[in-house]
């Protein structure tokens, strides 16, 4: 450890000796514990080392504090803000909430090409509970075309509980930014788990570059060293605590396709040196067939309900060289993907602009080709980064979810997928939901984020690790742990809807 750290004199090290170091004694009840203890502080201190000999290393502000009697009280009190009735929940650990600031270069040189030591931003949410190989869920947020609604800056403006509720005084976030991605960060520190939840690049610290909307590499450049961040940060902030190198991973609409996608980067060359390992997936509602869909559009054969989503689509592979937009209307396209329009905002300009053609803001000589079958350039990259075949999870599983009713992803996506991962012999299942469950993509939201919060519960002993007994909850509470907060999530979202309505739709999608 010496002739590593030695030759790094900008970065003091001995902190992270002193808070994770241990007196070794192995007696036979305390042997594996520790040696896990140790192994973990070896990582964070050669990982220190990496980082202070090539990028920035990442920081941590602490937004908010939660003891465990208040986070069980945070579900209920966040939505009363909103007119909600106070609700109960109920949950195993207190959290701290921090903002992160990190680099896309922390894992090494799989960070591929222009996203090389990019400044990044993101929330991490650690659960106050003492283990050495805490697992990550990486949450990852639905579509937004504002730059600042993501999850970082979910905690700009505190609203102080004691406000709805005066016998307890803590912070309520702003809950209409990236609330599937917040709450479902939140859920799964306060289960034992390291909940994260990446802003995207485009978004937050990295706002001046473009977005890698529906660009695989780019969840993974996100999670991947929001992971490393993690396993560097977690033990100089709480004592006897680390990060282990397994991971799962969440999200609704844009959030499914992410998640997926970091599934499937996990087993690339590129990320090969990230020593990490997706241990599970829980797709809900994403785009994955991403090629089939550009079909779909362009020749008409299924109604878009939202244009915005098409444009912003064809906005991010156009920034990395793809030009597909009608010159005539490339200035207007530009402003409305500048970040600081809704994509509802920009759904009315496309109506007022184009009426029902928004596909006049594409290259006629591009329409053409893609309705003729042709060959093209943005047809074969949105192909490579479609996730429905050439892949299998290997040793781990994904768990999709979708709607029969959602409007804006085609359930089909999800069919598509689950018909071409057996081939592989891949552990897949699909949760549906029909009509009588939920009837639009938004409504069916939260019902997904309740079906990965259960699973994440029903699968640990699989997983063996995530929320390893660590000195004592009982079954039956962390059975009444996970239902509280499920159902509190359920009714949450279902206040948030009722509501906001339908005008700020992006946020939750």
């Amino acid at each position: 450890i010496t002739k590593v750290t030695q030759p790094h004199k900008d970065v003091d090290l001995r902190i992270l000796i002193c808070q994770r170091g241990h007196r070794y004694d192995p007696t036979p009840k305390d042997q594996n514990n520790r040696m896990r203890s140790f192994a973990t502080t070896v990582v964070a201190i050669l990982m220190a080392a990496a980082v202070a000999s090539s990028t920035t290393a990442p920081v941590a502000e602490l937004v908010a504090s939660y003891s465990l009697a208040e986070i069980g009280l945070f579900f209920s009190v966040v939505y009363s803000t909103h007119g909600g009735t106070d609700l109960l929940g109920s949950s195993l650990y207190g959290v701290k909430v921090y903002k992160v600031t990190y680099s896309s270069a922390l894992v090494g040189s799989a960070t591929p090409g222009a996203s090389r030591n990019q400044a990044l931003s993101g929330l991490m949410a650690v659960p106050q509970r003492k283990s050495s190989n805490l697992m990550v869920a990486s949450f990852i947020h639905g579509t937004t075309t504002l730059k600042a609604a993501v999850p970082s800056h979910a905690f700009d403006n505190c609203v102080s509980s004691s406000v709805v509720n005066s016998t307890s005084a803590f912070c309520i976030p702003d809950t209409s930014i990236a609330p599937g991605a917040l709450l479902g960060a939140m859920s799964a520190a306060s289960m034992g788990y390291v909940g994260i939840a990446p802003d995207g690049i485009g978004y937050g610290a990295s706002s001046a570059v473009p977005s890698s909307y529906l660009v695989a590499q780019g969840y993974a450049i996100d999670t991947f060293n929001l992971h490393a961040a993690a396993v560097l940060l977690v033990p100089t902030l709480q004592q006897n605590a680390g990060v282990g190198s397994q991971i799962i991973t969440a999200g609704y609409s844009e959030g499914g396709y992410g998640a997926l996608a970091i599934h499937r980067e996990s087993y690339s060359a590129e990320w090969a040196e990230a020593d990490v390992s997706v241990i599970a997936s829980f797709p809900s509602a994403g785009p994955y067939d991403l090629s089939q869909e550009l079909i779909n559009t362009v020749t008409e054969t299924v109604e878009t309900s939202r244009p915005s989503y098409v444009l912003y689509l064809g906005w991010a592979y156009y920034a990395k060289g793809f030009q597909i937009f009608s010159a005539d209307y490339l200035s207007t396209i530009q402003v409305w993907f500048d970040g600081s329009y809704s994509a509802y905002q920009i759904d009315s300009g496309i109506s007022t602009t184009f009426g029902d053609s928004f596909l006049n803001a594409f290259d006629a000589t591009f329409l053409a080709a893609i309705r003729a079958g042709e060959t093209t350039a943005f047809g074969t990259v949105l192909e490579e980064n479609s996730l429905v075949e050439d892949w299998k999870p290997q040793s781990s599983m994904v768990r999709l979810c979708h709607g029969t009713a959602d409007e804006v992803v085609p359930y089909s996506n999800a069919e598509h997928l689950l018909t071409a991962m057996p081939a592989a012999s891949a552990d897949i299942s699909l949760q549906t939901y029909n009509s009588g469950d939920c009837n639009s993509h938004t409504d069916c939201a939260p019902n997904c984020l309740v079906h990965t919060l259960k699973s994440m519960w029903e699968y640990e002993g699989k997983w063996k690790g995530a929320l390893n007994n660590d000195g004592g909850v009982a079954t039956a509470t962390i059975v009444a742990a996970v239902l509280g907060i499920t159902v509190v999530l359920a009714i949450g979202f279902f206040v948030y809807r009722k509501v906001k309505g339908g005008t700020n739709y992006d946020m939750i999608a």
